[in-house]
């Protein structure tokens, strides 16, 4: 919630998140979190000792930006001694535990603004030695700046021409932890990918520029005539994707670029607002709110209810993925039905069994089908009329 914000009318709930926070954990808000986070780069042991020391909700900032702190000195002790590997798997995860840190305060607060800039530190870190394969980026977008991280696979810098992708990270998301910069599955398969904090997101709100659907789109835009402004990347083979609320905003971007040729979401379709505005814990609607830089908890329901996917897959033309949990309570498996049937172009669902909003347990193995789904996409592996549903039981 913004500075100065009236609190919201389930905001008095806060008891009920702590008390279940003690019990639940990092499951209280993601059922299966942990799985999605140790695809990102994060340590089990790490995550375990971090959240041995949360005793509230309140106290996130706190232990992740303490983890963060020890691997950020570590980090800078085996630079200083030449070991550059170590340096770089140090400063990785110092990176995405301060972002962590910073991604449990909504508000605009100077702590936040500093843990995201201890964030972008222990990244620039990693990019150092990176080899040449990831930059920071940022890109101008009617006069605010939106920023990113371009990763490139090994072949970019050779002179071949590469695909790419730009992801788009969800509420809880920010741009220094998708894909894991230690083991990407997309640059393996020759991917580039753009992965944007778009408006109202990661760094970009943390520097101002509050998030609209319009506003989105056009950084959406943005992001695509950068890439295909690079030398390395092919701009006939251009892609967008996004996790959570980030599979909200790849629909609308491919709807509204024909650039596009393959749109590829992950954990669902929030086709409709009202589950994670209203019937979800309290948090997802007031960090909307903060993403949004409102206040006014009315004027938010009535932009809110503005928002939604129906009518923009009947835009879609490009092969279109969805990757659906059948327990997912953000993104009900209603709402990702009814998109996919409005879907006019080439479209494949994959429903997982007793998966909730996360796909935890199934990301180990969804990410890679997933980044081939991509690449049959841009070689025309799916004609027109294509249209397929898989139910994929529990391994």
């Amino acid at each position: 919630m913004a500075t100065g914000a009236t609190p919201l009318r389930r905001g008095g709930q806060q008891w009920v998140m702590d008390q279940l926070f003690r019990i639940a954990g990092h499951d209280l808000l993601f059922p299966g979190a942990l799985g999605f986070r140790l695809e990102r780069g994060y340590r089990y042991a790490e995550v375990e000792r971090t959240m041995e020391r949360v005793k509230s909700f309140r106290n996130n900032p706190r232990e992740w930006a303490r983890t963060a702190a020890q691997l950020d000195g570590m980090a800078k002790d085996a630079e200083a001694k030449g070991h550059s590997v170590t340096a770089r798997d140090f400063f990785y995860r110092a990176s995405i535990y301060y972002g962590r840190a910073q991604w449990a305060i909504s508000r605009d607060t100077p702590e936040k603004r500093d843990l995201y800039d201890k964030c972008v530190t222990a990244f620039e870190g990693l990019i150092r030695h990176a080899g040449g394969l990831i930059e920071r980026v940022v890109l101008d977008v009617e006069g605010e700046a939106v920023y990113g991280v371009l990763h490139l696979p090994p072949e970019a810098l050779t002179g071949t021409k590469v695909p790419a992708m730009t992801f788009f990270p969800g509420m809880d998301m920010f741009k220094e932890e998708f894909p894991n910069a230690e083991s990407n599955p997309f640059a393996r398969r020759g991917i580039a990918m753009l992965t944007l904090d778009g408006p109202g997101q990661g760094e970009t709100r943390v520097k101002g520029c509050t998030v609209t659907d319009e506003k989105y789109i056009k950084a959406g835009r943005a992001a695509l005539d950068y890439l295909e402004a690079r030398p390395e990347i092919d701009g006939d083979r251009l892609a967008v994707s996004g996790a959570s609320f980030g599979s909200y905003w790849a629909p609308m971007v491919a709807a509204h670029d024909p650039r596009v040729k393959a749109c590829a979401g992950i954990m669902g379709i929030l086709y409709s607002m009202q589950a994670i505005f209203e019937l979800a814990p309290p948090s997802f609607k007031s960090t909307f709110m903060y993403m949004a830089g409102m206040s006014d908890e009315d004027a938010f329901d009535k932009m809110a209810a503005t928002m939604g996917l129906e009518g923009v897959g009947a835009k879609i033309t490009c092969p279109t993925l969805i990757t659906q949990g059948e327990n997912d309570f953000l993104c009900p498996l209603d709402g990702a039905y009814r998109f996919f049937d409005e879907i006019a172009g080439p479209k494949e669902m994959w429903i997982f069994e007793n998966e909730f909003h996360p796909l935890g347990g199934v990301m180990a193995h969804l990410i890679p089908w997933l980044a081939d789904w991509v690449l049959d996409a841009f070689d025309g592996k799916f004609s027109a009329d294509y249209a397929k549903t898989t139910v994929h039981e529990p391994l």
